[in-house]
């Protein structure tokens, strides 16, 4: 019977385990076999099952430093029969409980949302026919194709392999690519040596081949792992790290500073309940409650924006990162341009002597010789060739569409080749054996120095090559090999001709790049294609590149760190780079204090993509680039990464305006209760007026500002959170806003009066001013009116909830009974109006005198 896992298959030969897993070498397995396998064996994934469950999200909300005060307050209210007290505790620990698990909910649900955007897919070879599925189809006896920048969907044994290296690091710990043979290996081997096997989770670094799959899902050896050691951890990013550890900061001195005005209550002979419950109302106002939900709900819609934006944040530590970006370094093909990569023009020998056209009978011959050595998944070949959907590299999709319009068969040709060599980026060619004949396609100035010509003739064409690229075309070599060792030492080659294609810019691509770099994020070009391909894409954006502005990878290779850290202030392209060059600029950059997104696509791209600040990988690149990648493009456009890059700055504001919401407000109960005890005076406000205000009037406008779409000016460079605006009105307006309201009450207190509504209109200054200065503080830089007020309608109805639970409290009897106030006459509500237009008026100053410093700063 069969079962989701073959035993030793390393140990046994590719016949055996063919006939164990009844499938067959060149059909692999038959359709309605793979239905009945797939229900008995189930999906090739596993690990699934450890995402937080919503019971272990709520629970977690209980370890919040407040929480954990207010359900001790609850407790001892009870413990003293203050039954009332308690509920009224109670009501606002469910109040803060609800809204961190709904936003952590949230986010939850919105990553798993955004991983299913991205599937892995499989070539699998089924009922004699080549095809590309979701690698969670896959089932033991199928017949996959490995390729160079996939990942491995399964453990399988070895079929066919040519120049198969895979990185195993992720399962072995190995640094460098393992080469894979067909060959058994002993019994005993153990699993890092186990060359005829390759393993589900790793990838494959080079060359390619094809295997068996004999274990799939929690049964392969990544699986084992994963299912017995992996847990899916919600990751946190370094801000929710500093968040989460301030809040234990405040918590801490809030109690010391609790400790202190408890001693001060008793010295006034208050009852110990009475200085308790007041204590529990100052660590509720001065501990930030809503500010973990705040920033929760901050990164999670911005992913979310981002992703409609065709986006896919891997972590919530790009999406805080994004804003950030000074620098950002792309590939050329299929970001910048098209990736149609058009064959525009077949250029054989003859032609290449005498300036003319190549005749048909070259191309014909030429093309004849080229599909033998391409790698494309045609969906039916037997229908017409213009109907094909074809999926593969870009040069080679672009080679069988011409091909096949010259009634070339695309699909036995590439039947009846074989890889000798495959393409890396370090030799920049491959050889295929088909027909008796080697035929090798590549970079043509890397091909010319094997194809014995004279210096004269080398010279005139790499001029040809030159003109070429410089006309934005990109060229590809054909050769037959003469001499060839399998490692490029002795390579001698008969020069065919060349393809020349053409991969147009896309669309608004100049403005995008402009609009970019006008935010102070400098863009620069890497590409491996030649110098002059590179300069042509660079005119076309704008840019009138000259030498001064061009690098290429071999000089760069002779430059120290010094010059090369001197040459990029002012190099904006580089050519003819290798996956070292590339790792090098991004290191130096961000050696240079730089905040680096780096785009690319390819398996040579993925040491730099994970290097930079912010690896970014196209979503038609290989599974090693998105796999390192923190941002995935699905639809391999620049203007996404622009779109992104916005998206990260407008996260990056509203953390600064949640954070310089709740922390202004922080000062006022210690300053008020604790004033008002040490300068003798009645309470202004009870302790469940504070917890009551706290929870049912500040809480939902500070997660509202989630949904804002103000975004601030934009400044090269600063990319903090704590910037100094927020410390300025976070610490410093709440300060004088305190002391203010303190004044206030001692002004009233003194002159006598009605206590009950002087106490009922401070308990309304206090509960409102922070409603409407949130409105302000949408926009840390700008006058208030300057900008669409009330256009964020999730705070538009935080402000009038708020607004409505104050008044049910000062009107409602009912209300009026619980919290001790009582109705105010209307010339006391327009004091209260006078003191919000105040506060307003006093952040809309300092707003002024921050962006007139700056200013100031500037010109000097």
């Amino acid at each position: 019977m069969l079962s989701n896992t073959t035993l030793n298959a390393w140990a046994k030969s590719p016949d055996l385990l063919l006939k164990e897993l009844a499938s067959d070498a060149k059909k692999g397995l038959k359709d309605k076999e793979v239905e009945n396998r797939q229900k008995t064996f189930g999906t090739n994934t596993f690990g699934e099952g450890h995402s937080r469950s919503p019971v272990w999200l709520l629970l977690q909300q209980f370890g919040s430093p407040l929480i954990i005060i207010l359900l001790v307050a609850a407790l001892v209210t009870i413990a003293f029969h203050e039954v009332f007290d308690a509920l009224v505790i109670l009501l606002a620990v469910i109040v803060s409980v609800g809204l961190g698990f709904y936003q952590e909910y949230k986010a939850e649900r919105a990553t798993a949302a955004l991983r299913s955007y991205i599937e892995a897919r499989v070539r699998v070879v089924r009922s004699g026919r080549e095809t590309e599925i979701d690698a969670s189809l896959l089932v033991p006896g199928d017949l996959i194709i490995l390729r160079a920048g996939e990942r491995v969907p399964a453990d399988s044994r070895i079929i066919e392999a040519y120049d198969l290296m895979v990185d195993e690091s992720i399962l072995t710990g190995e640094s460098l690519p393992v080469s894979k043979t067909k060959e058994e290996n002993q019994e005993s081997t153990p699993l890092p040596e186990r060359t005829s096997m390759v393993f589900g989770g790793t990838y494959v670094a080079e060359g390619q081949g094809r295997a068996l799959v004999v274990a799939t899902g929690s049964l392969t050896e990544f699986g084992k792992i994963a299912e017995s050691v992996l847990t899916q951890k919600n990751e946190k990013t370094p801000l929710q790290k500093a968040v989460a550890a301030m809040s234990w900061v405040i918590t801490f001195i809030t109690l010391v500073l609790v400790a202190g005005v408890y001693a001060l209550g008793i010295s006034r002979g208050m009852e110990h309940m009475d200085i308790f419950l007041i204590g529990v109302a100052i660590a509720v106002g001065a501990i930030p409650e809503a500010l973990p939900p705040g920033l929760t709900a901050i990164l999670a819609v911005g992913v979310e924006r981002i992703a409609k934006a065709r986006g896919i944040v891997r972590s919530l530590l790009a999406a805080e990162t994004l804003g950030s970006a000074t620098v950002v370094i792309t590939d050329k093909t299929g970001t910048l341009t098209t990736g149609s990569l058009e064959l525009v023009e077949v250029l054989g020998m003859e032609a290449l002597r005498t300036g003319e056209k190549s005749t048909s009978k070259e191309v014909f011959d030429i093309l004849s010789l080229a599909v033998a050595n391409i790698n494309v998944l045609i969906d039916d070949p037997t229908k017409e060739p213009r109907k094909w959907n074809i999926t593969g590299r870009h040069l080679d999709v672009g080679i069988a569409k011409e091909a096949a319009k010259l009634g070339i068969p695309v699909a036995r040709a590439m039947e009846m080749s074989k890889p000798i060599k495959t393409f890396s980026s370090s030799h920049k060619y491959s050889v295929y054996s088909y027909d008796g004949q080697e035929v090798v396609l590549g970079a043509p100035d890397i091909l010319l120095k094997h194809a014995g010509f004279s210096a004269e003739e080398s010279s005139n064409l790499l001029k040809i090559i030159e003109e070429h690229s410089h006309s934005g075309q990109r060229l590809l070599g054909v050769a037959k090999a003469t001499a060839h060792d399998g490692e490029g030492n002795e390579l001698k080659l008969n020069f065919l001709g060349m393809l020349a294609f053409y991969d147009p810019l896309r669309p608004k691509m100049k403005e995008a790049i402009a609009e970019i770099e006008s935010s102070g994020v400098r863009v620069m070009m890497a590409t491996g294609d030649l110098p002059g391909t590179a300069a042509s894409i660079g005119k076309s954006l704008g840019w009138e590149p000259d030498e001064t502005h061009i690098l290429t990878g071999e000089d760069l290779r002779t430059m120290t760190d010094a010059e090369l850290n001197d040459a990029l202030s002012r190099v904006r392209i580089f050519a003819r780079m290798t996956p070292e060059d590339k790792y090098r600029v991004v290191e130096l950059l961000e050696g240079r204090g730089e905040v680096v997104a780096m785009l690319g696509d390819g398996v040579n791209d993925a040491p730099s993509l994970k290097r930079a600040s912010i690896g970014v990988a196209v979503g038609s690149g290989t599974d090693v680039a998105k796999g390192v990648a923190d941002l995935v493009l699905l639809d391999d456009n620049f203007h996404t990464i622009k779109a992104a890059i916005d998206e990260g700055k407008l996260i990056l504001a509203n953390i600064r305006k949640t954070f310089v919401y709740l922390m202004s407000n922080s000062f006022d109960e210690i300053v008020l209760l604790g004033g008002a005890l040490a300068l003798g005076l009645t309470l202004p406000l009870t302790p469940l007026q504070v917890i009551w205000v706290n929870f049912f009037t500040g809480s939902i406008p500070a997660i509202a500002y989630a949904f804002d779409q103000q975004r601030l000016a934009n400044r090269a460079r600063e990319h903090v959170i704590l910037s100094r605006e927020v410390v300025v009105l976070s610490f410093g307006i709440g300060l004088i806003s305190s002391i203010a309201l303190l004044t206030l009450y001692y002004f009233l207190a003194t002159i006598g009066g009605d206590t009950a509504v002087e106490r009922t209109f401070l308990f309304a200054c206090f509960s409102s001013y922070i409603l409407f200065v949130a409105y302000s503080f949408r926009n840390l830089q700008k006058p208030l009116f300057s900008y669409p007020t009330f256009e964020n309608p999730v705070l538009n109805f935080g402000v009038v909830f708020g607004i409505f639970v104050l008044l049910l409290t000062i009107y409602l009897p009912f209300f009026q009974n619980l919290f001790g106030t009582v109705s105010l006459p209307l010339l006391w509500l327009g004091y209260a109006m006078v003191w919000i237009v105040a506060n307003v008026a006093l952040v809309e100053f300092a707003k002024w005198l921050l962006v007139h410093g700056s200013h100031k700063k500037t010109q000097n």
